[in-house]
């Protein structure tokens, strides 16, 4: 006789990823290593940074355009001044099971989330990438709407 393993609904643990990355990067290349990382990884949900451009904002679009759930963080200006964006990286931490970081290799805060990922021990995969040429900086109106 052969015994079936199934899992079904609330029975399977969610895999969360962090994603953190530089605000200098966007596009179609940030959005296919987003996408592929969530696919090969078989992610449930993201946890990411909330009311910034460039790899946060690729994050959630390639979210909502997948209809996958995203959580996001918003640093607390209130409580912690001019401590709130490392606490809110480290709350970010706090909450998902690996990561992906997309760093422009310039960018001191997405440097900061990497060193934090590395004390916590959290595992993580590493892009680094130029950004694209832009000529001049526009918001679409998907974007305009996120961000809202």
């Amino acid at each position: 006789m052969q015994l079936k393993n199934i899992q079904k609904g609330n029975n399977l643990k969610k895999k969360k990823l962090i994603i953190f990355g530089s605000r200098s990067l966007r596009g179609n290349k940030v959005a296919e290593i987003i996408k592929t990382t969530l696919q090969k990884k078989k992610i449930n949900e993201v946890i990411t940074s909330g009311g910034i451009r460039g790899v946060c904002l690729e994050a959630q679009k390639v979210c909502q355009r997948l209809a996958m759930p995203v959580k996001l963080i918003f640093p607390d200006f209130t409580k912690y001044a001019r401590g709130a964006f490392s606490m809110r990286s480290k709350a970010i931490i706090t909450e998902g099971d690996m990561a992906l970081v997309i760093h422009d290799g310039i960018s001191k805060g997405t440097a900061n989330e990497l060193k934090l990922l590395e004390k916590t021990g959290i595992k993580y995969e590493y892009y680094t990438m130029q950004p694209e040429e832009i000529t001049e900086l526009t918001i679409t109106d998907e974007e305009l709407e996120i961000l809202k």
